[in-house]
């Protein structure tokens, strides 16, 4: 028989992951009406939003992603025009994913107003409250993981 307690974390435990659903809906919708995979969709974003360099494996450790799913991203991308890939001038054998002129405005008009409402909804909270949100996701995500054996690696095999 669930206590109340229970009864209330389970209902906690609702809330949370609709509004986690609800938020990975939204941006499946966005990459969806920018007629993107998500793969895609995260790539573009990570190069738009970053001034860094990133290669394919950066990608894949940052966005959760195998590499057979940002490879074939990659290669979509590539052939509508957006990207290209060129060599590391200070490692050859590295490449590093580059926006073509078509890929920046095309980021422009579809990537970069999520960026600015992602900027602006953080902008909406106090510094404090936006330590506190990071800190209590990182700190529920750490104990999911360590409570659950062998779902804490940085490997995502979904395609």
């Amino acid at each position: 028989m669930e206590t109340a307690v229970d009864e209330k974390i389970a209902e906690q435990r609702m809330i949370f992951n609709r509004i986690f659903k609800e938020q990975d809906y939204f941006y499946y919708q966005a990459a969806a009406k920018a007629n993107l995979s998500e793969a895609a969709f995260w790539i573009l974003f990570g190069i738009c939003d970053s001034e860094k360099s990133w290669t394919q494996s950066e990608i894949c450790r940052e966005f959760y992603y195998s590499k057979q799913t940002v490879n074939s991203a990659v290669k979509r991308l590539e052939k509508m025009g957006f990207i290209r890939l060129m060599a590391d001038r200070g490692n050859g054998n590295r490449k590093i994913l580059v926006l073509t002129e078509t890929g920046k405005a095309y980021c422009q008009a579809e990537i970069v107003p999520l960026i600015e409402a992602e900027q602006d909804a953080f902008v909406s909270f106090t510094d404090e409250e936006v330590e506190i949100l990071l800190s209590l996701m990182q700190r529920q995500l750490d104990a999911l993981k360590n409570r659950i054996d062998g779902f804490g690696g940085k490997e995502r095999h979904a395609d």
